[in-house]
């Protein structure tokens, strides 16, 4: 009997042996598999993250460039920007200008302060232009600077939107103008201006929002102008002048002395010869000027002319000015005396002597009889 007892114990034992290490091999199995799975996962995420990573386009050339420039702005370095930036024309536009501009746009904090923090963003980029967004120490956008590539495929900063493109300015003709102390060549003169298409257009293609001083010289004197330069539909009028830079008894006695002799003519003859006032007009007028005059002078006598007084001038050219102004004609009817007031303009020509001559008279209303309410 104790030997079949011996027997089964050792059988319970053995079989409790196999079993549990049976339970060890299937568990070191089951670590093994989630290891394996955990190490799977680990790898398919640092791939994803690679590609995520592949994906955010890296700063192109446009970005180092801007990098650049905006270094030079901070440090005040800037003697050399204007070969960092692209503009089609930049007669009228100086590295001074530029950093105005940045400082208008944003950069107000950074220009020249060497403590200024501020970190680049790449937003956009394509094969020929690239946007760089400028930001804060706390993130926020202080700007964004557009990088292009020119037509010899050098990358710049393009400023044109900082500025003011195509500003016009109504000038006298053949008058010498400065910008800013830039003097501005006749290349710029695009279309004629004024009631009588005789002054000048300039555009100027870039500049930028800050006032600057005008000059305009002609032999009338010299005209400077306080100027901020807006975008519109019509150019700025820098043609009149005031009063006391012009001779205004000179022309305005020539024009009552043609007045006058034609009122003697028509009181001679009834009409007036177009001779006999043609010493008071320009060689340089319009033919028919003269003519048209001397058509429309009717019988005047008993009519004088008084106190021509100037109420504006605006100077069309080097050399010619039309001056608005104001006249009393004096008559008498059935020995009762009256007056005539008229407002009207004449045209008058500068000689070489300094002297006047009429060049136009569009109002001819100056040469008819008046009419009496």
């Amino acid at each position: 009997m104790k030997k079949v007892v011996t027997l089964i114990v050792a059988s319970v034992v053995l079989f409790g042996m196999v079993g549990f290490s049976g339970c060890g091999v299937r568990a070191k199995a089951t670590e093994k598999t989630e290891t394996n799975s955990s190490a799977g996962t680990i790898e398919e995420t640092s791939k994803e993250t690679e590609t995520k990573a592949t994906v955010t386009p890296a700063p192109g050339k446009g970005y180092l460039l801007a990098d650049q420039f905006l270094s030079k702005i901070q440090s005040g370095d800037t003697a050399d920007i204007m070969d960092m930036v692209y503009v089609k024309d930049a007669t009228f536009i100086t590295a001074k200008d530029v950093v105005w501009a940045l400082q208008r746009n944003g950069l107000a904090d950074v220009s020249g302060n060497a403590d200024a923090k501020y970190t680049l963003k790449s937003n956009s980029k394509t094969s020929d232009s690239e946007d760089i967004a400028v930001l804060d120490a706390s993130g926020a956008e202080l700007m964004t600077l557009k990088a292009i590539m020119d037509n010899n495929n050098d990358w710049k900063i393009d400023i044109t939107l900082m500025c003011v493109e195509n500003f016009q300015i109504a000038v006298p003709a053949d008058a010498t103008v400065t910008f800013n102390s830039i003097p501005v060549d006749a290349k710029y003169i695009t279309g004629t201006y004024g009631d009588y298409d005789l002054q000048s257009i300039i555009t100027l293609p870039l500049v930028t929002g800050q006032t600057v001083s005008v000059d305009v010289v002609t032999s009338f004197g010299t005209l400077t102008s306080d100027v901020l330069p807006v975008t519109s539909d019509e150019p700025l009028n820098l043609t009149a002048i005031p009063l006391a830079l012009t001779y205004t008894d000179a022309p305005l006695a020539v024009a009552n002395a043609c007045y006058q002799t034609a009122v003697e003519n028509s009181a001679t003859t009834g009409v007036v010869p177009a001779a006999a006032i043609a010493k008071y007009f320009s060689p340089n007028a319009n033919p028919s000027v003269l003519t048209d005059t001397s058509n429309n002078i009717t019988d005047q006598s008993d009519i004088t002319l008084a106190n021509l007084t100037a109420t504006k001038i605006t100077v069309e050219t080097d050399l010619i000015i039309a001056i608005d102004f104001s006249c009393v004609y004096n008559f008498k009817v059935m020995g009762q005396a009256l007056k005539h007031e008229l407002d009207t303009t004449i045209l008058m020509e500068k000689q070489a002597d300094g002297t006047f001559l009429i060049y136009s008279v569009p109002d001819l209303d100056f040469f008819l009889e008046p009419t009496f309410n």
